[in-house]
């Protein structure tokens, strides 16, 4: 495990693992976002010029990207159109996503999430992570999925339809200019998203300020690879990636986190590297 500090004499009783149990209480903060008002959230994301994709809602605007992808295709136009064409493979994309089950496991644990909370599952796609979520949060919780890609938005809003979930809701907007209002979400989840983001840095920088005081950002991403010889084939592997996803070759996603959060752990590293597990936690005053 992994501790990255930004300046660790700021904090001297700083350890390396979540030993404390910290995290967002429910009392008079006026940052704490536990029990957020749903209705609040999702209107603060209409002003913002976003979809929200809910039971009732007219959803044929909510349509996949037209156009072919192509070269010239680039940031995020790109990547709507590649993640609505995964949006129409439902068993290719379901299965290769099942295939990191343990790792989102990892990811759930880390997010230490508390019946009531609010929580935001970034790039949310199909809704994978929805009925983990759902459980944590209990009935009283709410989770709010945002994803850029339509035809992703649309299943995921099929599925919360599907399954009936009240307190699950689904918004169309592109994190890099939304990701809500400010201080209010107790938790953030992204799970193999952060490195297709074109402008990845302005989304950190969004997630900070949504998160209440001690909400806690969990991310599970992959970046070029890190540990020992294995490095010499990061241009072949970085190509070979950015062919099925928005992959935005050279770049370390973890390296993002240090900016905005003054301290990052990473609690596991996989593949040589190439895939990590790291949480941080907004700190009053930051």
């Amino acid at each position: 495990m992994e501790s990255r500090a930004n300046d660790p004499k700021d904090d001297p009783n700083a350890t390396d693992e979540w030993s404390d149990g910290s995290g967002p209480t429910e009392g008079d903060d006026p940052d704490d976002a536990s029990g957020a008002d749903s209705s609040a959230i999702l209107e603060a994301f209409h002003a913002k010029g976003a979809t929200v994709v809910t039971s009732g809602v007219d959803r044929t605007d909510v349509e996949p990207t037209a156009g072919a992808d192509g070269d010239s295709a680039a940031g995020t136009d790109r990547g709507r159109r590649l993640y609505d064409r995964w949006s129409g493979k439902e068993r290719l994309y379901d299965g290769l996503m099942g295939l990191a089950a343990p790792l989102r496991d990892d990811a759930f644990d880390a997010l230490s999430i508390e019946s009531g909370e609010s929580v935001l599952d970034l790039a949310c796609g199909p809704g994978t992570n929805f009925e983990r979520l759902r459980e944590a949060v209990g009935p009283e919780g709410t989770i709010i999925g945002l994803d850029y890609s339509p035809g992703m938005a649309r299943r995921a809003a099929e599925l919360v339809d599907e399954r009936g979930w009240e307190n699950v809701h689904v918004v169309l907007a592109d994190a890099a200019e939304t990701c809500g209002p400010e201080s209010s979400f107790d938790a953030v989840l992204t799970t193999f998203a952060l490195h297709t983001m074109p402008d990845a840095d302005a989304v950190v920088e969004n997630v900070h300020d949504v998160l209440g005081s001690g909400g806690r950002f969990v991310v599970l991403d992959s970046r070029p690879i890190t540990d020992g010889p294995a490095r010499l084939v990061n241009p072949l592997y970085e190509r070979a990636i950015a062919r099925f996803v928005n992959h935005q070759r050279g770049r370390d996603t973890l390296e993002l986190l240090d900016a905005p959060f003054d301290r990052v752990t990473v609690l596991e590293t996989y593949d040589a590297g190439a895939g990590y597990l790291a949480v941080t936690e907004k700190r009053d005053g930051e």
